[in-house]
């Protein structure tokens, strides 16, 4: 199959998300030209998982001609939209599984941004964990330091310790659909 590819995130205004998103549709069409049956699994962080969602839309709307354009995975690391544009509160059902691991909104990580891919796809799986939005990503502390009158609300311990079982549960589900290698 083809390797995978990466493509850097949205910047910190949200600029990007729109242009990354048919970047990677047009990537995801030119290389099914080569092998239409190829498997589309798509994973982000952040805005990252709004871009993932996105283009599975955009596929949705807009087949690649000689595919099935179905996305048989989608891994969001808290999947956020921050992005006036964006609409991707419903995974589009041409996505076969969604994992989706989430802060839990009482560590108050990034409070007032809100998740996005919430619902959808044919299978929807989500898990909290008790991290700060940086953390989901597997940046532990490398973000927000969240506290509630004053007080932390995590500590950089529990973030260091639960960052990586965000990343072990999205691989888990991903070989469980029968992914290898990420």
């Amino acid at each position: 199959g083809h390797p995978a590819d990466y493509w850097n995130g949205p910047n910190l205004s949200g600029g990007g998300v729109q242009p990354t998103a048919n970047t990677v549709y047009n990537s995801i069409c030119d290389a099914l030209k080569t092998d239409p049956g190829e498997d589309i699994n798509l994973i982000g962080h952040s805005r990252g998982g709004l871009i993932a969602i996105l283009v599975a839309q955009k596929l949705h709307d807009k087949p690649c001609p000689c595919s099935k354009n179905r996305v048989r995975f989608m891994g969001l690391y808290d999947a956020v939209g921050m992005y006036l544009w964006a609409t991707g509160d419903v995974i589009p059902d041409n996505v076969d599984v969604v994992a989706h691991a989430r802060r839990d909104p009482a560590v108050r990580s990034r409070w007032a941004w809100g998740n996005t891919g919430t619902s959808g796809g044919i299978i929807y799986m989500q898990q909290f964990y008790w991290v700060t939005h940086s953390g989901a990503g597997g940046d532990p502390w490398g973000g927000d330091h969240p506290t509630l009158y004053g007080k932390p609300t995590i500590t950089e311990q529990q973030d260091d310790e639960n960052s990586p079982k965000v990343d072990q549960w999205i691989r888990g589900k991903a070989r469980q659909t029968g992914l290898n290698g990420i």
